[in-house]
């Protein structure tokens, strides 16, 4: 499901107009998104919750745990968003 199937199920579940169903989702969303920014993680009963992680490169093969042979140079590390899915 991607964001435009879940703004039409909101908007038939709820019986809404599909724009007041966007602004909806948009604002959940957002809200999230946000909270997830300053680093406090979300967690929805039933559903899940949402962490922030920082990753860093490995620099290792995937097929052997070789190290490649690289020069050695500066890659930033990176925040994902991991999702951890409720029982129930």
């Amino acid at each position: 499901m991607n964001k435009r199937l879940l703004i039409e199920a909101v908007a038939r579940k709820n019986d809404i107009p599909v724009r007041a169903a966007k602004a909806n989702v948009e604002a959940t969303l957002g809200i999230i998104s946000k909270t997830l920014q300053r680093g406090i993680p979300v967690k929805l009963q039933g559903f899940g919750t949402f962490t922030l992680r920082e990753s860093r490169p490995s620099g290792r093969s995937g097929r052997d745990a070789e190290k490649p042979r690289m020069k050695p140079h500066f890659i930033p590390a990176a925040k994902q968003v991991y999702t951890q899915v409720g029982k129930g």
